[in-house]
């Protein structure tokens, strides 16, 4: 039998070590391209790891009269509809100042236009008994003020449009808990068939 060569053996370990290193890089792109998809799953798993013992709980109950699968349905319905309305009284109930505020300013409009109005027109002539020069320094001030004002405009709304486009994404987050939650034991199944059978009690444990 031929013995390899070192040669043969060094190229070997090199060709070994280049694959590795190509495999993590190549892993460690995919998971930088799909990081947004892969923070979705790992969220919704976080939901479903909260309200999966709820609806164990009701589960254990049995209803003779429906089946196992039908029962667990209506067990996770409710409690992603119960989820959904805390959420929306949340926020709700975050947002009452705020409509507050905007009602009290409607209502008062009319008053703050004046004022306003009255305060431009005492700033306007103030401004045409200054001097020239503080006249030219002062519309500089300005312009920048209008530039800084319309650039954090601009930004506000470039954040609240890329916040609506993420919404559909965000709405994922309780569509895959709730799937996660409905088919827990299946999903259980099929995660511990790819398992080895040497690591099958340590990921079970896990």
């Amino acid at each position: 039998m031929n013995t390899p060569s070192r040669v043969d053996s060094t190229i070997e370990l090199i060709w070994r070590i280049g694959l590795r290193i190509v495999l993590w890089v190549g892993s460690i792109y995919v998971i930088y391209r799909v990081r947004s998809i892969i923070m979705f799953i790992i969220l919704a798993a976080v939901l479903t790891y909260m309200v999966l013992p709820i609806v164990d709980l009701m589960c254990a109950y049995r209803i003779h009269f429906i089946s196992r699968r039908v029962q667990r349905l209506i067990a996770t319905l409710l409690i992603f509809v119960g989820l959904a309305a805390l959420t929306i009284a949340m926020f709700i109930q975050f947002a009452k100042p705020f409509k507050i505020e905007l009602d009290e300013l409607a209502k008062n409009s009319d008053i703050y236009v004046r004022q306003l109005h009255g305060i431009a027109v005492q700033a306007q002539r103030r401004y045409q008994d200054l001097p020239a020069d503080t006249q030219s320094f002062l519309q500089q001030g300005i312009h920048t003020a209008l530039g800084s004002a319309t650039k954090w405009i601009g930004d506000v709304g470039n954040a609240t449009i890329g916040f609506f486009k993420h919404f559909v994404e965000i709405i994922l987050i309780p569509v895959l808990a709730f799937y996660f939650t409905l088919d827990s034991k299946s999903l259980k199944r099929d995660f511990m068939a790819v398992i080895p059978r040497s690591r099958l009690r340590e990921a079970l444990g896990l």
